[in-house]
């Protein structure tokens, strides 16, 4: 959907001096609303975006008129995932969701389409086409179809900053894992985190820590969009009280744009076993 976008991206950030980071977040802002634009002048396509929400915005840019004749979708983006990282070149990316928006009650009516993109040593799309997550490679200047994504590998791999202090529920989760070989794997850039347990299986969390004023991953452009991909791909998305995140999105709003969330995302497989883990915990507390 913003393929184009994100290879303009993938060329800037080669090209620039990357100590400007509030340079680079306006400018890779500015490259996704002028494709959004594009596509609102394609006449032909079904969908009217009439708003972006975005880190840098403090509520809904609108940018386009409502639509009687056909659906109405607000978009939501972070143009630039794990900045802290690129001085150090380790991978970053971006990231977006479509959401459908019924523009009469103010309220999200479901997900159309998320997608992320991941820039490193080679430059990847992740994005949801037709209840399928697909995998392109960007080749010369196009991304090349590569494979749908699916948890087929079966790997130990759990994902959390271990610098913080967590309750003891999810110590105990810790020192299971552990206990069982798991493997500790953290970047600090949620997609590409994100992306290798895609791609190996295993289990991202974010949950709170003693000082809840440590969240720092958005619902709307982090949370939501990772939940719908995981999904797609055979997983699920849940929230620190392992309930299903995208059962919270129908009838939601967009009054705080910017609501910050922990997140668990696994394959069913290590949910499973989540479960197993802390109803045993629960179990033995008393």
């Amino acid at each position: 959907m913003l393929n184009k976008a994100f290879i303009q991206i993938a060329d800037y950030i080669k090209s620039v001096d990357l100590e400007k980071l509030n340079i680079h977040l306006k400018k890779c802002n500015d490259i996704f609303k002028s494709y959004i634009n594009d596509i609102n002048d394609i006449n032909d396509i079904n969908l009217n975006i009439i708003g972006i929400i975005s880190e840098e915005k403090e509520s809904i840019q609108y940018i386009k008129n409502k639509s009687n004749k056909v659906d109405n979708y607000i978009i939501a983006l972070k143009s630039l995932d794990g900045v802290d990282n690129m001085l150090s070149n380790i991978t970053f990316g971006s990231i977006y969701c479509l959401y459908k928006y019924d523009t009469e009650k103010e309220e999200i009516i479901s997900i159309e389409k998320a997608g992320y993109c991941i820039y490193g040593l080679n430059t990847f799309l992740i994005e949801t086409n037709n209840g399928k997550l697909e995998l392109y490679k960007l080749e010369k200047e196009s991304f090349v179809f590569k494979k749908n994504i699916n948890f087929q590998k079966k790997q130990n791999i759990y994902s959390i900053n271990e610098a913080y202090s967590y309750s003891p529920e999810i110590t105990n989760l810790i020192r299971c894992y552990k206990m069982k070989n798991y493997k500790q794997r953290w970047i600090g850039t949620m997609i590409a985190d994100c992306h290798r347990i895609l791609l190996n299986d295993g289990i991202f969390f974010y949950p709170p820590t003693n000082d809840i004023s440590d969240l720092k991953i958005s619902l709307y452009y982090q949370a939501y969009p990772l939940a719908y991909i995981f999904e797609l791909a055979g997983g699920i998305g849940l929230d620190s009280n392992y309930n299903k995140l995208l059962d919270k999105l129908k009838g939601s709003n967009f009054k705080n744009i910017h609501f910050r969330t922990s997140v668990i995302l696994c394959s069913i497989e290590k949910y499973n076993e989540l479960i197993e883990i802390t109803d045993l915990y629960e179990a033995n507390r008393y």
